[in-house]
C-alpha cells in the first residue's frame, strides 16, 4: 500500500477470516479502520495441501488462499500453512455452527455466564443463513447418542445461497460499516510507532495505527509475533485432531437421511452427551455426494479441469470416512523461532486403545452394521482446530498470548482470534471462536472510538522496545 504509512488509523486488523468478520461487525463508532486481509500469491503447486482446500479452489477455478508454510519438521511429515483469503478456512468446507453446551468449554474469562455467550453465538448467527441440525431420533440404538443433520452455514443474510462464499459475503458488508481500506497482502511484523504501533507489511509498505487488531489465524499470529519480538524463541498451539475411522456397511445410515436433507457430503453428526457435555463428535461422510476433484485430491495429491463440476460415483459409498473428536484428541505443534519451521509435535503417537470414546464409537457403529476397517490419528496440525496459542521468551516460561501482549503493549496490540481460545470442546470450535472475537472487539469500542484515540494517562504503558526488531 504505497504511502500507507502518512495516513494514521484509529485501528488496523490483521486478517480477515470469521474472527476479523466477528470483530467488525462488534465494534462500532466512527473508526477509520485498515484491514489487512492476507491474501498472497499462490502457492507453489508441489505444496502439499488438504485435499479439500485443493479440490474447492480447482472448482472454483482459483488459486488456494494459503500462505506461511511451515516444514513437517521431519521426512514424511506435511507442512502446515495459515490461510491467506478473505473469509479464511471457511471458503473451502461446509463450516458447521455450533454453540457448545454449558458444561463443554466456552470461553468462562470472557462471558458472564453461559446465556451470556449464546447471546453473542445469536448475534453471530444472524449474519448467516444456516442449515441442518434436526435430531433423527430413534435410529441409533444406545442411549447417550444423538443422530443429526451438520449444521452447515449455507449464506449469509443478504445472499442466503452464497454457499461456501458466504464469510467473504459477510466480511464485505461488515467492512462497509466503517471507513476502511482493504489492504490485499500479509503483514510482516510490528513495531512501536510514536504513540501507537507500526505495521510492516511482506510488500514493503507499512501502515500506522493507534491499535493493532490480530486475527491472523493462530499460525499467522504465531509467525509474526515470532518475527516482531526478537526476544522471542518458540511458539506452541494446541490443535483438537480428530480421529480418522473408515467403515462399510453404513449405507443403510446414510439412507436414514430425511428427504429435506441437503445434498452435501457431510452427511451426518454423532454427538455423544454426558449430562450438558459433548464427550465425542462424529462427522461422516457420503463420498458419493463428493465433487469428484476431491476424490482425485484425495488420491493422487491432483485437480484435473475435466473433472470440474462432476459427483463422485455412487460406489464411493461404499466406505465412509467418519472425523471424531473426543476429550484426547489433543495435540500440541511448536514453531521454532522465527516461524520457519516445525521443531515439535506431540501427541500423534497415542494409542486408540487409550480413548474410551474411540472404542464406544466403533462399538456404536457395529450395532448399526457398520465394521471398521482402519483407524488413524490425524496428524498434528492437520485437523485445523487451532486454538491456546502460547510463546516462550528466550530463558522464560511459556506464556498465552493474551498476557504476553498485555505485558509487552499495553492495551495497544489485542488478539481476538482462535489464538486465544484456552480451550475446546468435542464440537466444531469457529462459532465459539467468533462469539468470543465479537465480544471482545465490542469491549475495545466501549464507549465509542475514543478509547481508540485516546487512553487515559494511567492505562498506558511503554511500548516494548524489543518490538520490531530485525537484528
Amino acid at each position: 500500500m504505497t504511502g500507507a504509512a502518512a495516513v494514521r488509523y484509529d485501528l488496523v486488523i490483521i486478517g480477515s477470516g470469521p474472527a476479523a468478520i466477528a470483530a467488525l461487525d462488534g465494534m462500532s463508532g466512527p473508526l477509520r479502520i485498515a484491514i489487512v486481509t492476507g491474501e498472497t500469491l499462490p502457492a507453489d503447486r508441489r505444496t502439499w495441501l488438504h485435499p479439500k482446500v485443493r479440490a474447492v479452489a480447482a472448482e472454483r477455478g482459483e488459486h488456494a488462499g494459503v500462505a506461511d508454510l511451515l516444514g513437517g519438521g521431519k521426512q514424511g511429515s506435511k507442512s502446515l500453512w495459515a490461510t491467506a483469503a478473505i473469509g479464511g478456512l471457511a471458503n473451502y468446507w461446509g463450516q458447521q455452527f455450533v454453540a457448545v453446551d454449558a458444561g463443554d468449554a466456552w470461553p468462562a474469562d470472557t462471558f458472564r455466564s453461559h446465556a451470556d455467550y449464546l447471546t453473542e453465538v445469536d448475534a453471530i448467527e444472524s449474519l448467516f443463513r444456516v442449515g441442518g441440525g434436526e435430531a433423527l431420533d430413534g435410529i441409533l440404538p444406545r442411549p447417550g447418542y444423538r443422530l443429526a443433520l451438520p449444521r452447515l452455514l449455507t449464506g449469509s443474510t443478504d445472499v442466503p445461497a452464497a454457499g461456501l462464499s458466504a464469510m467473504r459475503e459477510v466480511f464485505a458488508t461488515a467492512a462497509g460499516k466503517f471507513s476502511s481500506d482493504i489492504v490485499a497482502g500479509r503483514a510482516h511484523s510490528i513495531a512501536p510507532d510514536r504513540d501507537g504501533w507500526m505495521v510492516r507489511l511482506i510488500s514493503g509498505g507499512a501502515i500506522a495505527a493507534k491499535r493493532v487488531l490480530l486475527a491472523a489465524g493462530v499460525i499467522g499470529n504465531a509467525q509474526l509475533l515470532l518475527r516482531s519480538f526478537t526476544d522471542l524463541e518458540a511458539a506452541s498451539f494446541a490443535d483438537h485432531a480428530p480421529w480418522m475411522l473408515y467403515a462399510s456397511g453404513l449405507r443403510p445410515l446414510l439412507r436414514s437421511r430425511p428427504d429435506f436433507a441437503p445434498n452435501h457430503f457431510n452427511a451426518l453428526t454423532i454427538e455423544q452427551h454426558d449430562g450438558a457435555t459433548c464427550t465425542s463428535f462424529a462427522s461422516l461422510y457420503d463420498m458419493s455426494l463428493a465433487d469428484l476433484n476431491l476424490l482425485s485430491a484425495a488420491i493422487v495429491g491432483r485437480c484435473f479441469s475435466v473433472l470440474r463440476g462432476r459427483v463422485a460415483p455412487r460406489a464411493a459409498s461404499l466406505v465412509t470416512p467418519i472425523q471424531l473428536w473426543t476429550r484426547r484428541s489433543i495435540v500440541r505443534i511448536e514453531i521454532a523461532s522465527m516461524g520457519t519451521g516445525i521443531v515439535a509435535r506431540s501427541g500423534g503417537a497415542m494409542r486408540s486403545g487409550r480413548d474410551p470414546a474411540l472404542a464406544d464409537m466403533t462399538a456404536l457403529l457395529r450395532a448399526v452394521g457398520g465394521r471398521v476397517l482402519r483407524t488413524s490419528l490425524t496428524a498434528p496440525g492437520l485437523g485445523f482446530h487451532y486454538h491456546d496459542l502460547q510463546v516462550r521468551p528466550r530463558g522464560g516460561a511459556w506464556r498465552g498470548i493474551a498476557d504476553f501482549l498485555e505485558d509487552r503493549t499495553g492495551p495497544g496490540v489485542i488478539c481476538v482470534d482462535g489464538a486465544v481460545l484456552d480451550a475446546v470442546g468435542c464440537c466444531p470450535p469457529t462459532l465459539t471462536a467468533m462469539a468470543k472475537a465479537r465480544r471482545l472487539a465490542a469491549r475495545l469500542c466501549d464507549g465509542g472510538a475514543d478509547i481508540l484515540r485516546s487512553e487515559p494517562e494511567q492505562t498506558k504503558r511503554p511500548p516494548d522496545r524489543t518490538a520490531g526488531r530485525t537484528g
